[in-house]
C-alpha cells in the first residue's frame, strides 16, 4: 500500500534531561515507527539517543511534528535551522548540522585510531609464512558418484528408492514422443508433468549415455485432400490462404474448416522423426 508524499521536520525529546533529536522524513507517521520499534529493540544507529532511552525508558520520551514542507530542499533547510535552535548538535542527540544525512559528521581522534590499526599491511614474511603453511598439503577430493563402486545400487533410474518409473516405461515415452505423441497427451498418459517428461525426452533426467534424441520435423496434412506440406507458408501458398492465424486456429483445434480458393479444408499437424 502506498503513502502520500508529506515531507516532514519532527523531533524527539527526552523530557527528563530536555535533551532532543531533529529528524526529517517523507513520511512521518512511519519514520515514528521505525524509531520506536528501533528503541525498544535496542538496535537504533544513534548511540546516544539509544542509551538515554535504556536509562529513562519509553515515558520520558516524546514525538512531535514541528513543520510540513512543500519539497526537499525546503525540508532539509528546514532541519538545518531547528537543530541550531534547539542546540541539538551540542546539547541534543544529532551527530551533524543536518541537511545532507551523516554530511559534516566528523569521527572521533580515538575512532580513527581505531579504524587504522583494522588495516593489514601485507608484508613479504607474512605471505612466505603462509606459503611455509600450505606448500605440500594435498587438497581433499570427493569421490564423485560415477566413478563409485556402488553407483549403480543407490542412484540410477528404476533402481532408484523413490523411483515412479521402469526403464521400459522411459523408452516407451521416447519412442512415443517421437512418433509425434505430444508432451500433454504423455503427461495424462504416465500421470506426471509436462515438464518432467520434457526433461526425460531431452535426456536430462533418466540419462542414458547410448540414447540420442531424434529430430522431430512437424508437417501438416489436408485431410480432405491427403496432401502433405512440410510447413505452413506451403499451405498458405498452395491453398490460397490469407492469414496465417485462421491456419494455426485450425491446428489447434479452435476452428474446424478453413474457406480456401479450392473450397472449405481442415488440416492436422503430425511430428515425425
Amino acid at each position: 500500500m502506498g503513502y502520500k508524499i508529506n515531507y516532514s521536520v519532527y523531533k524527539i525529546t527526552n523530557k527528563t534531561t530536555n535533551q532532543c533529536y531533529i529528524g526529517v522524513d517523507s513520511y512521518y507517521p512511519r519514520r515514528v515507527k521505525q524509531h520506536q520499534r528501533d528503541l525498544k529493540n535496542n538496535k537504533h544507529k544513534n548511540k546516544y539517543l539509544q542509551n538515554s532511552y535504556n536509562k529513562y525508558m519509553k515515558e520520558s520520551f516524546t514525538f512531535e511534528l514541528l513543520k510540513s514542507c512543500n519539497s526537499r530542499n525546503e525540508m532539509l533547510n528546514e532541519e538545518i535551522n531547528s537543530i541550531k535552535y534547539f542546540n541539538s548538535l551540542q546539547t541534543g542527540f544529532n551527530h551533524t548540522i543536518g541537511g545532507e544525512g551523516s554530511f559534516g559528521y566528523k569521527h572521533s581522534k580515538k575512532s580513527i585510531s581505531k579504524m587504522s590499526s583494522w588495516k593489514r599491511i601485507i608484508t613479504d614474511e607474512w605471505r612466505n609464512n603462509i606459503s611455509k603453511a600450505t606448500k605440500g598439503v594435498k587438497k581433499k577430493k570427493g569421490i564423485k558418484r560415477v566413478n563409485h563402486p556402488n553407483y549403480n545400487k543407490w542412484l540410477g533410474g528404476e533402481k532408484h528408492p523413490v523411483s515412479k518409473f521402469k526403464q521400459i516405461e522411459i523408452d516407451n515415452m521416447r519412442n512415443l514422443y517421437c512418433k509425434g505423441v505430444s508432451l500433454k497427451e504423455l503427461s495424462i498418459k504416465y500421470n506426471t508433468s509436462k515438464t518432467y517428461i520434457c526433461n526425460i525426452v531431452n535426456n536430462l533426467f533418466w540419462y542414458d549415455e547410448n540414447y540420442t534424441k531424434d529430430v522431430i520435423t512437424n508437417h501438416i496434412i489436408c485431410i480432405e485432400d491427403n496432401l502433405e506440406f512440410k510447413n505452413p507458408k506451403e499451405v498458405l501458398l498452395y491453398y490460397g490462404i490469407k492469414t496465417n492465424s485462421s491456419l494455426s486456429n485450425n491446428l489447434k483445434g479452435l476452428s474446424k474448416k478453413i474457406n480456401t480458393n479450392y473450397g472449405k479444408k481442415s488440416f492436422k499437424k503430425i511430428q515425425t522423426c
